[in-house]
């Protein structure tokens, strides 16, 4: 996350396509990023007082956060695979968001959005 060449603080801006053809627009800064040949690294930082230990124990809205910028960069880096974890400094702690996880996430979050 923190190699020669990774940055902090990059603006994020896309859309995101539902199954049912809905689209959601996706607007955001990844707080760490980092491209490698195979595989793409993104983290969130949050300072939550209360730090979760597992991601049973993450809030919803930060699976889907990192979900949907996953799913932004996976239009610009489709060769390669994009993990994501979120870094909780009070811990510190570092809980890494597993890609099934972010689908499972990202499905459920699309299907509230075309609800409403």
């Amino acid at each position: 996350m923190f190699a020669p060449g990774s940055r902090a603080e990059v603006p994020i801006v896309g859309r995101v396509a539902g199954a049912d053809g809905s689209v959601v627009a996706v607007s955001g800064q990844v707080d760490r990023l980092a491209v490698t040949g195979e595989t793409v690294l993104i983290a969130d930082y949050k300072t939550d007082r209360t730090v979760p230990r597992r991601l049973s124990e993450v809030a919803d809205a930060y699976i889907v956060q990192l979900a949907l910028y996953r799913a932004v960069l996976a239009r610009i880096y489709s060769q390669q695979t994009i993990r994501a974890a979120l870094i909780f400094t009070a811990g510190p702690n570092l809980i890494e968001v597993p890609g099934t996880a972010m689908e499972a996430a990202l499905a459920a979050f699309m299907q509230r959005v075309t609800l409403k």
